[in-house]
C-alpha cells in the first residue's frame, strides 16, 4: 500500500521505486559510506542523468578517526566532482 501524499496514484507508484527515471524529475546520486571496526571508511558516489544513465563516480577513502583523506578517481569519473 502506498501512502496518501497528495500526488497522483501514478506519481505515488514513480515516486515510490528505489531508483526513479521521469522527465524532469528523478534519482540523481546514489552514495554508499562504509566504516569498519578499524575506523577506515570508503564514501562513493554515482551521478545519474534523467535517463538513468551514469555521469560520474566518485570514490573516497579515508581513516575516520584522524580524518586524513585520499581522493581516487574511478573509471567513468567526472571531472565536474572536483576528482583528480
Amino acid at each position: 500500500e502506498l501512502p496518501r501524499t497528495g500526488v497522483s496514484l501514478e506519481w505515488e507508484r514513480l515516486l515510490s521505486s528505489v531508483f526513479i527515471r521521469a522527465p524532469g524529475y528523478g534519482t540523481r546520486c546514489s552514495t554508499i559510506l562504509c566504516v569498519d571496526r578499524a575506523g577506515f571508511a570508503r564514501f562513493d558516489e554515482w551521478s545519474w542523468n534523467e535517463r538513468g544513465d551514469e555521469r560520474g563516480r566518485v570514490s573516497v577513502e579515508f581513516e575516520w578517526a584522524s580524518g586524513a583523506l585520499a581522493r581516487q578517481e574511478q573509471p567513468g569519473g567526472d571531472d565536474r566532482v572536483g576528482v583528480q
